[in-house]
């Protein structure tokens, strides 16, 4: 359950935004419960693969993960098997089995800072000198793309180190499983652009441990930061684009596609800003702090086993 600061999940905002590592220390941000969900759908799908049985045999148990429960449901049920079938095809058509849930490190590359993490599924097939990465995506939201993705060649990275020097690798697959919404995605790449990957990852560590290192407010870097909410870049962005977009109201149906877009993508930045402000707000009511004109309250749990707390305006 350990994760490194500059592990696999974060390396597409600390790549592009290496200030985002110091200014992110010493935030502890309550347990989501849609990544808990997530956990418990890879604990579940690891259980069932290493047995002969399917996800259904399963239904109706519970899982704890991260402080939460959940019961296995038959939509959890089906997801997960498609991914339990996915891997089970994979494996017969190699005629290998998966190594599942593998713990590797980046310490082969001599990295100034611990980088490890767990690959979900791999596959090394002697015969080809291939390595198949399969990552299981739990998220019902915006379809993952493989293309170029920085989370999966870190784990392919690491699979790659962790192999033993008699298994040679010529060619890498990499493949996301979404199953809740369809979403199976794949790339491949060399073993050379691999470990040029590994060089790219460690200039990215580099920049992240300078005092210098430069924040780099993005759609993509900020939507997941802890920092968000007092981040100065991301706030210096969001109030221009307030000042200079928002300064004057605009009639959204005099205006042409250009400035449409470009109005809706400069608005991410600033809800991305706004929603960080929102975590401290909450952070900060449930230490007892009086944020004036807001109320900490109660919100009806969706779960009956979370109590989930909230800001709002009492006026």
């Amino acid at each position: 359950t350990a994760h490194a600061i500059f592990g696999a999940s974060s390396s597409s905002r600390w790549l592009a935004c290496p200030g985002s590592v110091e200014l992110s220390k010493g935030i502890v941000e309550p347990p989501s419960e849609f990544a808990a969900e997530g956990t418990a759908a890879h604990e579940l799908a690891e259980l069932v693969l290493r047995t002969e049985l399917n996800t259904s045999n399963w239904m109706g148990e519970k899982i704890e993960a991260s402080g939460f429960t959940f019961e296995v449901t038959e939509e959890m049920v089906g997801a997960v098997q498609s991914y339990v079938e996915l891997v089970r095809a994979f494996a017969e058509g190699y005629g290998v089995e998966p190594m599942l849930e593998h713990r590797f490190d980046l310490s082969k590359l001599q990295p100034p800072a611990p980088m490890f993490g767990t690959a979900d599924c791999a596959f090394y097939v002697e015969g080809e000198r291939l390595l198949h990465i399969i990552d299981l995506k739990y998220g019902r939201g915006v379809p993952v793309d493989a293309k170029g993705n920085p989370q999966l060649k870190y784990y392919a990275l690491g699979m790659l180190l962790s192999l033993p020097a008699d298994k040679p690798v010529r060619r890498v697959k990499m493949t996301i499983c979404q199953p809740r919404i369809g979403n199976i995605a794949h790339d491949e790449c060399s073993v050379e652009d691999l470990l040029d990957f590994g060089t790219e990852l460690l200039d990215g560590v580099n920049a992240a441990l300078r005092p210098d290192a430069s924040l780099n407010p993005s759609r993509e870097a900020c939507k997941f930061c802890k920092a968000k909410g007092k981040c100065p870049a991301l706030r210096k962005t969001a109030l221009a684009v307030a000042q200079d977009e928002f300064g004057e109201v605009l009639d959204p149906t005099t205006l042409p596609p250009e400035q449409i877009g470009s109005l809706l993508a400069k608005a991410d930045m600033l809800e991305e800003w706004l929603r960080g402000l929102r975590a401290i707000a909450l952070s900060q009511a449930e230490a007892g702090v009086e944020i004036p004109g807001f109320v900490l309250q109660a919100k009806r749990a969706t779960r009956k086993w979370a109590d989930e707390l909230t800001v709002i305006n009492w006026a």
